[in-house]
């Protein structure tokens, strides 16, 4: 541990008999603040048992002792001569279940105070400690609303054998440079008042979550034997510790930490963990990028998902960490060496089940590097896998709800193996090789499944003759990742077929995608697609900002929209066939910047536009037909250019129609900026008009019908 607050130490040699004089209430004073207003710096105040309204503020060097049951409860509204209120609301605009008006037990401002055998009931905030006050509480019972304890400013809190909670909002709140140092405390965070959803996207604004301790700015934190507790496992909305923005350090040794949905969510700064246990979680860590973690000697068991989740650009580091009963170990980009194996490697091959192992995880780590584990039965069960090794399939294994976890560059091969359910893979700077396997989810529109393929930053992969179904999204690409092969694979029924940011370098061949929402989705990145058929999807192919796909003898016949370019997108086609649907088949869907080749393509029988190029951008089409759709062969309008050599543009209801002031048929009597080359065209046939505007004239180039 890097730092220490001995305020703790300092605590226990003050807290016997006062040095200044001694103020009794109800006896010498009627109430607790009138007793604070009259006491000078070093004087006790001793309050006898009951329960006392209207809060107190002190800023002068007092003891404020209870005898007996003593709550202090409803708290008072401060002023701005007693608090910076201006910093004060700054941290409410943060937490909307607060209103301007909050009530506070205990504000201490700028001075050193001790609090001894209190209770904190019915306020918004319990103790307040600001400016440079120094606190130290012992036998402190704080149950606010909201915040039960707060440091701001310089403060520093050191607090024994004190009980938070239950809280809505944060046990212990910390932010500026405040410091505080628990030991022997009690944390109760009431989970179901919290709002709903926390997931892995709660980075941007932890503090909106209940968090049994939460740390902004460059506060520091030590915690020594406490206990921590969310109430019931994968209850969203609940965090044990939070580390928010800022740089702040968290330190923690011989705690507990259990029943939460996320025990730890570190955003930034530094968290330093030792000989802790953390039970029971939804997730047992979160580490964002660019945090610091230093795991020594934990134990983690019974977390529902993931015990350790560290994102691209964390350091999640340590040793000798002990895990038990999680469904995984380690996902993302933690340190393979956190984990303390379940058996000594050993063996060339490993069968599961067998009575020579508790888990698949203890069959895992029994396999020597290179070698193999043998499914003999369906499991339910995750794994980290972190070394090279092959996972396969006894012959007509039955599916299961498997979630394998690839960490530290490993490589995987996955043959024959059926997953079923929420059964998933998580690859984080590995690659994946699959053959042969299965993913089948159940349920229809909003009750899809979430299980598949998770292909981090530096994870690559080569699958061959899988097939995906009934997922919301079945193969997921995040930014980073390496060449993402799929060949001769199928993809049926889903939200979105393959979802992909900013990845370089998909590439499908001879692959099945059909019955989704969307078939793939580019952000950025870009797609190579040979002999693949997109069948039944609303879209086949939407290519968002900057993305590009090259598609070669490829099939579309959608339910809605073949491919969609957003901003700056291309698309090169080259052999393909486009088939039906409602159309158009080819759309923008951004004001500017597209880029479209078709080359020896056909487009047929669509119900509305063949295509569609309502922006700024380029279209380039040779020996292409397009004939029998319901609505105009290619629709142009705004600044779109168009490149048309030796097409046949015939059975439509327009062969060309540019939607300017000019065309009568044209729904927006728009100027057309753009501008129209090529030659040699076969355009007739067109039941309401070939070329709108009328040929030849503007914008038509000579030669542009061969039919002329």
């Amino acid at each position: 541990m890097r730092w220490s607050v001995v305020l703790v130490a300092s605590l226990l040699l003050t807290t016997g008999a006062a040095i200044g004089a001694t103020l009794r209430v109800p006896q010498d004073y009627p109430t607790i603040q009138a007793a604070v207003e009259s006491a000078s710096p070093g004087d006790e105040v001793v309050i006898s048992p009951g329960t006392y309204g209207g809060g107190v503020f002190v800023d002068k060097d007092l003891t404020l002792r209870g005898e007996g049951e003593v709550i202090l409860a409803g708290g008072f509204v401060p002023s701005e001569d007693q608090i910076d209120l201006e910093a004060l609301y700054g941290l409410l605009a943060h937490s909307p279940r607060l209103s301007f008006t909050v009530r506070i037990c205990i504000l201490v401002n700028g001075a050193h105070v001790i609090l001894e055998n209190l209770a904190l009931e019915r306020a918004d905030i319990g103790l307040w400690a600001t400016e440079e006050a120094e606190v130290s509480c012992r036998k402190l019972a704080a149950a606010a609303s909201y915040w039960d304890v707060v440091g701001q400013g310089n403060a520093q809190l050191a607090l024994e054998g004190c009980e938070f909670g239950p809280t809505i909002g944060a046990g212990l709140f910390l932010s500026d440079s405040a410091m505080a140092e628990l030991a022997s405390c009690t944390f109760q965070v009431e989970p179901s008042r919290g709002p709903a959803g926390t997931g892995l996207e709660v980075f941007p604004d932890p503090e909106l979550y209940p968090a049994a301790v939460f740390l902004k700015d460059s506060a520091r934190l030590r915690l020594e034997g406490c206990e921590l507790s969310g109430g019931e496992a994968g209850i969203r909305g609940t965090v044990g510790v939070s580390l928010g923005l800022g740089e702040q350090v968290a330190e923690l040794s011989r705690c507990t930490v259990r029943g939460f949905y996320q025990g730890f969510l570190v955003a930034s700064g530094r968290l330093e963990l030792a000989d802790s246990r953390i039970q029971d979680c939804t997730f047992g860590l979160i580490a964002a990028p660019d945090t610091e973690v230093e795991l020594l000697e934990n134990t983690w068991e019974g977390c529902e998902r993931l015990a350790i989740w560290a994102w691209w650009g964390a350091m999640v580091t340590g040793a000798d960490n002990i895990f038990s009963g999680n469904l995984v170990d380690l996902a993302g980009y933690a340190d393979p060496g956190l984990r303390r194996p379940l058996h000594r490697a050993e063996l060339l091959e490993a069968r599961y089940p067998s009575p020579d192992f508790s888990s698949l995880q203890e069959a895992v780590d029994a396999v020597l590097p290179g070698g193999m584990v043998v499914l003999a039965a369906p499991v339910a069960e995750g794994a980290t896998l972190v070394k090279d090794l092959t996972l396969r399939g006894v012959e007509g294994l039955g599916p299961g709800e498997a979630f394998l976890s690839l960490v530290g560059g490993v490589e995987v091969r996955v043959e024959k193996v059926p997953f079923s359910g929420q059964g998933e893979v998580l690859v984080a700077a590995g690659r994946l090789t699959m053959n042969g396997v299965r993913f089948s989810g159940e349920g229809e529109g909003e009750n899809l499944m979430k299980g598949g393929i998770d292909l981090l930053a530096g994870a690559s992969a080569a699958l061959e003759d899988c097939v995906f179904e009934g997922y919301v999204a079945p193969i997921r690409i995040w930014q980073g990742a390496g060449t993402v092969e799929l060949r001769s694979c199928v993809l049926r029924r889903g939200g979105t077929g393959i979802w992909a940011e900013k990845a370089e370098d998909v590439c499908l061949a001879g692959c099945t995608i059909s019955g989704f929402s969307r078939g793939v989705y580019l952000d950025g990145g870009s797609l190579l697609a040979i002999d693949t058929g997109f069948f039944s999807n609303g879209t086949s192919l939407f290519l968002d900002a900057h993305a590009g796909a090259v598609c070669r003898d490829c099939t579309f016949a959608p339910s809605g929209t073949a491919v969609v370019l957003g901003p700056r997108a291309t698309f090169e086609g080259e052999g393909c066939a486009f088939r039906g649907g409602a159309g158009p088949a080819i759309r923008t869907a951004a004001l500017k910047g597209f880029e479209l080749t078709l080359r020896g393509s056909r487009i047929e029988n669509v119900q509305g536009d063949a295509l569609y190029l309502m922006s700024t951008g380029s279209a380039n089409l040779e020996e292409c037909s397009i004939q029998g759709n319901a609505g105009a062969g290619i629709r142009l309008g705004a600044g779109a250019e168009l490149s048309l050599t030796g097409c046949t543009i015939a059975g439509n209801r327009w062969g060309i129609l540019i939607e300017a002031k000019s065309c009568e048929l044209a729904v927006y009597k728009r100027t057309f900026t753009g501008a129209i080359s090529g030659g040699g065209n076969e355009i007739s046939g067109n039941t309401e008009a070939d070329l709108c505007p009328a040929y030849p004239g503007p914008p038509w180039p000579a030669d542009f019908l061969a039919n002329d």
